[in-house]
């Protein structure tokens, strides 16, 4: 197996690996948050029954290493070869980076109030969860299916390479 197909199949896997985060943001911003916050924070206590041995944040672990770690190695196979590839994996990783630093910066914070936090501490976060947090989610999201695009592009322009 040459280095060009060990590259395309590690792009192949970092945009499924993606496009899983991609499900799993949607979903956490179209159900999730929309039944949160409905009834909040009763809602919210309720899901911590729910999440006392894994929540949400699992999966999200999970996927972006591999991800990143695969995309990567795939844009250090393509860096000398296609100039096209090595843009559209870097603004992948871009678009990435992006929202892992949203999600460090902004919910690590509130997701430990959220999980561990008293009913006064979740009180205290009710106008930020309800109106900042879905709005984030939604820039995470489609940065998300940026990124998504940019890795399908890159794929596609693998096998355009001389």
């Amino acid at each position: 197996m040459n280095k060009k197909t060990i590259g395309q199949l590690l792009l192949m896997t970092s945009i499924l690996a993606l496009g899983a985060t991609f499900g799993g943001n949607l979903f956490d911003t179209i159900v999730n948050e929309k039944n949160t916050s409905f009834d909040y924070p009763t809602a919210l206590i309720k899901l911590r029954e729910v999440w006392t041995h894994s929540n949400p944040g699992n999966f999200f672990r999970t996927l972006t290493p591999f991800y990143s770690v695969s995309t990567i190695i795939a844009l250090i196979i393509f860096w000398k070869s296609n100039k096209k590839v090595r843009l559209f994996l870097l603004l992948s990783i871009v678009g990435v980076a992006i929202t892992q630093a949203i999600t460090i910066i902004y919910f690590f914070p509130q997701n430990a109030i959220i999980r561990t936090g008293t009913i006064e501490e979740i009180n205290a976060i009710k106008n930020a969860y309800l109106t900042t947090r879905q709005n984030l989610d939604s820039v995470r999201t489609i940065l998300t299916l940026l990124s998504v695009v940019f890795s399908f592009s890159a794929l596609h322009y693998s096998y355009q390479q001389k």
